[in-house]
């Protein structure tokens, strides 16, 4: 049974929130969404999707692999790059690079609040 993409907009608001709009591949400074019309991200599953997609893992419900807890937001380049050479991208990876990312963009965050004060 083939799964779809089904991801809400509250969780896709918050993949822009956590990442800082920027893509969270080490050293990419790649902003990901300009305007409205001018997005230039990808939302990537961590787990794939569905069999025959980059790290697929049956034992991952549909809900799961749709969760926010599962996806990444990169650039075009850097989501081409991960699925095209899974070998060096697996799943443990793409989490670290997510949890890493996120924590670095909520500190930054908490530090230019507390230099606004």
């Amino acid at each position: 049974m083939k799964n779809q993409r089904n991801i809400s907009t509250k969780t896709i608001k918050s993949l822009y929130a956590h990442s800082g709009n920027t893509c969270a591949f080490p050293g990419c400074n790649q902003m990901l969404a300009y305007r409205e019309d001018l997005i230039l991200s990808n939302i990537c599953h961590i787990y794939g999707l569905n069999p025959g997609s980059a790290r697929y893992d049956d034992t991952k419900t549909a809900d799961y692999l749709n969760s926010e807890q599962n996806l990444l937001l990169l650039c075009h380049t850097h989501h081409d790059l991960i699925d095209k050479d899974e070998k060096n991208y697996p799943a443990e990876t793409l989490m670290s690079m997510k949890l890493s990312w996120e924590s670095y963009v909520k500190e930054i965050g908490r530090a230019s609040c507390r230099e606004r004060v």
